[in-house]
């Protein structure tokens, strides 16, 4: 796994752009962890291009009843379920959409906060 920040491709992207985010020490050796798991559950390195956000590698969620690789990654439908389980649980209605604009929130109220950077971040052009 490389060290430094996180890519978001242009494939998986709204805009078709990519950008990097800042990844946290912390956050790094999580990935590096999960990395080293997703290896051991293939028994053999992943492929460059694999997920290693993958559920249903690690039999934490079942693999989805359409034409899906196992261990390829999560599909729009399992992270909608994700979402949907958790507002039920939370009687509240969350979605990737809001999550993704409470961090930003909460980042924009910080004292003094970088607004360039959180554009960035974001993948808002600058």
């Amino acid at each position: 796994i490389r060290e430094g920040p996180l890519l978001l491709v242009s494939e998986t992207s709204k805009t078709r752009r990519e950008w990097e985010i800042p990844v946290p020490p912390a956050v790094q050796q999580e990935f590096s962890c999960l990395w080293q798991e997703t290896e051991r559950a293939l028994g053999a390195p992943p492929e460059a291009d694999r997920p290693i956000f993958d559920l249903t590698l690690f039999k934490l969620m079942p693999s989805p009843r359409q034409k899906h690789k196992p261990g390829w990654g999560l599909t729009a439908e399992q992270v909608s379920g994700f979402f949907r389980r958790l507002s039920d649980e939370l009687g509240d209605t969350i979605t990737a959409h809001r999550l993704r604009h409470t961090c930003a929130s909460e980042i924009a109220g910080q004292p003094q906060p970088d607004l360039r950077g959180l554009q960035q971040l974001l993948g808002h052009a600058v």
